[in-house]
């Protein structure tokens, strides 16, 4: 699934305070998601492949 230390990690913060902390993983094979689990969690969720796409673009704004 591709949760290793290679794993994408998102944090949201709110106040100062984190929110959510997820580990975005590899796409599945028909490409259409992404694997993705919140620290402290055993479950591991498919969730659409437009997050994906929106990280990488947040990830090309950043490193410019």
């Amino acid at each position: 699934y591709g949760l290793g230390p290679a794993a994408t990690s998102l944090t949201l913060s709110a106040n100062g305070a984190t929110v959510l902390h997820l580990l975005v993983a590899n796409r599945n094979p028909a490409l259409t998601g992404v694997y993705v689990q919140r620290t402290g969690s055993d479950e591991l969720w498919l969730v659409g492949a437009l997050l994906h796409w929106e990280l990488e673009k947040l990830h090309a704004l950043v490193t410019r």
